[in-house]
C-alpha cells in the first residue's frame, strides 16, 4: 500500500539524512558555533532565544507574575486530570463498547500514520518551543537566571530547550519554583484552547463533505482519479455531507453499478468494485479505499478545500497536540514537570522521603504502561 511505501521512504530519507550530519558534523568546527550532534540528535545552543527570554520577562512583569500563579493552580488540576483519564481510560478497555482512547509514543508508520506526521511535527515543535519559552520567562521574573537556551531535534522530533541555573533554583522559594515548574504545561494549556478558539471561529461548525484519505491501488477511487485529500461532495446529484452519509449513501449500492461523484476535482465517473466484509467495511471495499475518514469542513475565509483540509488539520492536531502535552506532562512521573512538581510540594508541607518518591513514580509508571499494553491488545496501534 502508498502508507507502507511512504514509510519505506521517510526510514531511508532519515537514515541518509543523519548520516550525513553526522559525518559534516565530524568535520565542520559545528561546536564554535553551538550546534552539537550526536546520532539521531541536534542540538543549538542560540544566544539569540536566551536575549529573547530575558527581554520579555522584562516587560509586564506583573501579567507574568499573574499567569504564574494561575498556572499553579491549572497544573494542580492537570495533574488529577492526568491520574483520572489514565484510570478511567483502563476501565473503558475492559468494557466491550468503552470507547478507550489509544495511549503510545509518537512512532511515525508505527504508531502515527505517515500521512499526519507533517501536522504532528509542526505541533510538537510549537508545544515544546513555548512550553520552554514559558518556563524561562517565569523562571527570569522569579529571579532565576537562564543558563542556555536553544532548538533541538531528536530523531524527526523538533523541539526546544532552556536550561535554568539549578542551583539557583534550588535556593528559590517554594512558591517560585512551584511557579517555573507549572508555567509550561500553563501554556501548553492556554494555547490548546486559543487554538480550539480560532478552529471553532474560522470552520463551519456542520460537515460539507468527506474527504478521502488512502485509495487502494487499482481500485474504483484510484481508477477514477480521485486521490487523497479529495473531497467528495455529491454522488449522482445527491449532497453527500459527511462521512455518515456517504455511507448511508452507499450501502443500498451493488458492485458494478455505475456512480458519478462530484468531488473537489470535478465530477468522475466510479464504478463500484466487489464487495467484501459487511456495513462500512462493505462500502469501503465496493470504493476501493481504507479508514480513517474525515468530514470535510468548510473555512468561513472562502480558501477552497485544497487549503480548508490542510489548515483544519493543522489546527485540529495543534489543539489535540497542546492538550495532550499539557496534561501528561503533569503525571507525577520522572522526567516530567509533574513529578518535580508534586516532590516540590509534599517536600515543602510534608517532609517527603526517597520511598514516598519511588513509588509515586512507580504508581505513575504501572498506569501508563497499562494503558499502553491495553492500547496494543485493543489493536490502537495506528492513529
Amino acid at each position: 500500500m502508498a502508507s507502507q511505501q511512504e514509510l519505506v521512504n521517510f526510514a531511508v530519507g532519515l537514515t541518509i539524512f543523519w548520516a550525513v550530519t553526522y559525518i559534516m558534523s565530524r568535520v565542520l568546527p559545528l561546536e564554535k558555533y553551538g550546534v552539537t550532534v550526536q546520532p539521531a540528535y541536534i542540538s543549538y545552543r542560540s544566544s539569540w532565544f536566551k536575549r529573547l527570554l530575558y527581554k520579555v520577562s522584562e516587560h509586564r512583569r506583573g501579567l507574568w507574575k499573574t499567569y504564574s500563579n494561575l498556572g499553579v493552580a491549572l497544573a494542580a488540576g492537570q495533574m488529577a486530570y492526568a491520574i483520572y483519564f489514565l484510570m478511567e481510560n483502563l476501565t473503558r478497555f475492559v468494557q466491550p463498547d468503552g470507547g478507550p482512547s489509544p495511549v503510545l509514543p509518537i512512532l511515525p508508520g508505527i504508531t502515527v500514520r505517515m500521512y499526519w506526521l507533517p501536522y504532528l511535527l509542526f505541533a510538537v515543535a510549537i508545544a515544546i518551543i513555548t512550553h520552554e519559552a514559558a518556563h524561562g520567562i517565569v523562571a527570569r521574573v522569579e529571579g532565576i537566571p537562564i543558563k542556555s537556551a536553544g532548538v533541538i531535534l531528536l530523531v524527526a522530533l523538533p523541539g526546544g530547550f532552556v536550561e535554568p541555573d539549578e542551583e539557583k533554583f534550588e535556593k528559590a522559594s517554594t512558591t517560585s519554583k512551584l511557579r517555573v515548574l507549572a508555567a509550561g504545561s500553563s501554556i501548553n494549556l492556554l494555547t490548546g484552547l486559543l487554538t480550539f478558539l480560532i478552529l471553532s471561529t474560522v470552520f463551519s461548525g456542520a460537515p460539507s463533505g468527506a474527504v478521502i484519505i488512502e485509495t487502494v491501488e487499482g481500485g474504483p477511487l484510484d481508477v477514477a482519479g480521485i486521490q487523497r485529500w479529495d473531497v467528495i461532495y455529491a454522488i449522482n446529484a445527491t449532497p453527500v455531507r459527511s462521512v455518515g452519509e456517504l455511507v448511508e449513501y452507499l450501502g443500498d449500492a451493488s458492485p458494478g453499478d455505475s456512480l458519478i461523484l462530484s468531488t473537489s476535482r470535478g465530477d468522475r465517473l466510479v464504478i463500484l468494485d466487489e464487495a467484501s466484509g459487511e456495513g462500512t467495511d462493505r462500502v469501503w471495499s465496493m470504493l476501493g479505499t481504507v479508514p480513517p475518514f474525515l468530514n470535510y469542513y468548510e473555512s468561513r475565509l472562502g480558501l477552497g478545500p485544497a487549503v480548508d483540509v490542510h489548515l483544519y488539520l493543522t489546527l485540529y492536531w495543534s489543539f489535540t497536540v497542546f492538550l495532550s502535552i499539557a496534561v501528561m506532562n503533569m503525571l507525577p512521573l520522572h522526567p516530567f514537570d509533574g513529578e518535580r512538581f508534586l516532590y516540590t510540594l509534599f517536600r515543602r508541607f510534608t517532609g517527603l522521603d526517597r520511598w514516598l518518591q519511588i513509588a509515586i513514580n512507580a504508581f505513575s509508571l504501572c498506569l501508563i504502561a497499562a494503558n499502553m499494553v491495553m492500547s496494543v491488545i485493543r489493536n490502537l496501534i495506528l492513529i
